[in-house]
């Protein structure tokens, strides 16, 4: 039972980062703003 909350929370975890990594992909202004800050 543990298992299987542990492995939907992990699913749910990947596909907010996938969601999160995309919308950077496709806006590369964004990108570039988002990667100078860290730079900077």
């Amino acid at each position: 039972m543990v298992g299987e909350f542990s492995f939907k929370l992990k699913k749910f975890i990947e596909s907010i980062y996938c969601m999160f990594l995309f919308k950077f992909y496709i806006s590369p202004i964004k990108n570039q703003i988002f990667l100078s800050d860290y730079v900077i």
